[in-house]
């Protein structure tokens, strides 16, 4: 299973080969990863807004990757829904049993 730090690597990555990366100064909001059993869900956006609050640099769009704790494969997601959203998506998809992240809480 992937641990936090192997999934910001990996997310970091498939970040750095994106097309418009250099462009926008795309980074990852460390602050906003969300640990789920199945997946690590990380967003991203501009440095100056994760950064600094800049919100004339918040790109609208970037969702999150999804990235699998077994295997490592990035799932690409849009702004449609949130975290939560997506991860209930994947492991529906994956496991075929809705699982939610405020199932994880106490």
């Amino acid at each position: 299973m992937l641990d936090y730090d192997a999934a910001l690597d990996i997310a970091r990555r498939h970040l750095a080969a994106q097309p418009d990366t250099a462009m926008h100064d795309l980074v990852i909001a460390e602050p906003h990863a969300c640990e789920h059993p199945l997946v690590w869900a990380l967003a991203y956006n501009s440095r100056a807004y994760v950064e600094r609050g800049d919100e004339r640099a918040l790109l609208v769009g970037p969702g999150y990757f999804l990235i699998d704790r077994e295997t490592g494969a990035v799932i690409e997601t849009a702004s449609t829904y949130d975290a939560e959203g997506w991860v209930e998506r994947y492991a529906r998809r994956r496991t075929g049993h809705t699982l939610k992240l405020t199932d994880l809480l106490d």
